[in-house]
């Protein structure tokens, strides 16, 4: 789970995931997790908050419709 780092210290959050009921930081406590024990739902679904409006243009000029361009689902079709 190689993070983007922010802070590399754990205290911004941006790289917390469940592993196998737990939270842990991928700065920190990773980047190497057992993927059967990480919750990739939840982690995934935390890294959309991310996104930045110049990220999902890009994605969508890159990917078009078939994904970030407006499937509803990831916030690829918000503004």
């Amino acid at each position: 789970m190689n993070p983007i780092m922010v802070d590399g210290t754990g205290m911004c959050g941006a790289c917390r995931l469940t592993v196998d009921g737990e939270v842990k930081f991928a700065c920190v406590d990773g980047p190497e997790f057992d993927g059967h024990k990480v919750d990739f739902d939840q982690a995934m679904k935390r890294q959309q908050m991310y996104k930045t409006r110049e990220g999902r243009a890009f994605l969508k000029a890159k990917e078009g419709d078939t994904h970030h361009g407006g499937c509803g689902n990831c916030g690829g079709n918000e503004e």
